[in-house]
């Protein structure tokens, strides 16, 4: 008898234990959820075009866009493989705690987790409270990272995009390995049954449908050779979206809309001066400030109309498709850039450097182009009128 009386001490311990850092890391979990998703939510396009930093809470820290992108969604797996073990564990716990006596469970503290997992069966609040943690544990993690994953597709970089989604899949397989982690032996398993091969099942084609997604748009507005037969297949694609109605055209359709804004580093008094330059058409300061490196970056079909992107380097970039009317560019450098049916009606080209850029079928019209260099550019088709 005493045995038993010890192993039942060294159980409730042990429950006590796993209990408070169950409820101290679902906490934390939560909180880096929401905190994952807001920061989605602020992430602005101007963000990903100005590739700003992202400020670390208790850190201190700046990190940069790219990499909060890439680490957060991978710190937030790990968070939420490492919950659904502990939780596991602390179920193994009660479970072997009620083999052994259900009187050993008698003094245990009856807050809504432990509720939820030993009398789901008998009361509708517990009921409930096992739905929202159910929800919590296995789908705000998914949310975030499919936030993660649409958010960032206007950066239209197929590798980072890949990574996301993989993450994804890698959580899927989280949520499938942990699926029990509600069950408790003795309750009635029909029900969690049923729950837990739909909630796979529903998973298995939110993951399908992102997946000949990634494949179809991702994948194609990142290749090589995009053409003007491609730009043709995004316009569809974008009315077909809008006539759905939905309002779903912006958030699926991967590109940068960033209109009337400076698109370059400033301070209070730099923007002063861009705006009574842009005003009087002098662009003797605007070209001394530092060139904004741009470079081999994906822009296609953005749309930048009105902007200040003053001396920009976009070396290398493509630009196929892109709204540049009206946009403020002197001094830009577009060497070896694709603006392939790109749109420069109007836009202040005055110093900018084309060498060896293609601007097949763009439309130049009204565009100034003084002391511009356009040596060995693709001009067949562009509207120079």
């Amino acid at each position: 008898m005493r045995k038993r009386k010890e192993l039942t001490a060294n159980h409730y311990r042990s429950l006590m234990t796993s209990l408070q850092f169950v409820k101290n890391r679902m906490i934390f979990f939560i909180l880096f959820c929401v905190y994952a998703l807001l920061n989605v939510l602020a992430t602005t396009d101007k963000n990903i075009y100005m590739l700003d930093s992202v400020k670390m809470p208790l850190l201190n820290i700046e990190l940069p866009l790219i990499s909060f992108y890439i680490v957060i969604p991978l710190f937030l797996l790990a968070l939420q493989f490492n919950l659904l073990y502990m939780m596991h564990s602390h179920r193994e716990l009660l479970q072997n705690a009620h083999k052994n006596s259900a009187r050993e469970l008698k003094n245990f503290p009856k807050g809504l987790y432990e509720g939820a997992l030993l009398h789901s069966n008998n009361a509708f609040l517990y009921k409930i409270v096992k739905l929202f943690l159910y929800l919590i544990v296995f789908y705000s993690p998914i949310a975030v990272l499919i936030a993660f994953y649409l958010r960032f597709g206007d950066y239209q970089n197929f590798a980072l995009s890949s990574w996301h989604l993989i993450l994804l899949i890698l959580s899927v397989a989280v949520i499938s390995l942990f699926a029990d982690v509600f069950e408790f032996e003795g309750e009635r398993r029909v029900v969690s049954i049923i729950l837990k091969y739909l909630s796979i099942a529903f998973l298995i084609s939110i993951i399908s449908g992102l997946a000949l997604y990634h494949y179809k748009i991702l994948h194609r507005i990142d290749k090589s050779d995009f053409t003007e037969k491609d730009i043709k297949f995004f316009e569809k694609f974008h009315s077909e979206l809008k006539e759905t109605g939905l309002g779903i055209e912006e958030l699926l359709y991967p590109r940068l809309v960033i209109e009337n804004e400076v698109l370059i580093p400033y301070d209070k008094e730099l923007l002063t001066l861009l705006s009574n330059l842009k005003e009087s058409n002098d662009t003797k300061l605007l070209m001394s400030n530092i060139p904004f490196k741009q470079s081999h970056r994906n822009f296609r079909l953005a749309k930048f109309g009105h902007s200040i992107m003053v001396k920009t380097d976009f070396k290398g970039a493509h630009l196929e498709g892109a709204n540049l009317w009206y946009a403020e560019l002197q001094g830009s450098n577009f060497k070896d850039a694709k603006l392939t049916s790109a749109s420069l009606e109007y836009a202040n080209l005055q110093g900018s450097d084309f060498e060896d850029a293609n601007l097949t079928s763009a439309d130049l019209e009204y565009a100034k182009l003084q002391r511009a260099h356009l040596s060995f550019a693709k001009l067949q088709g562009a509207d120079l009128s």
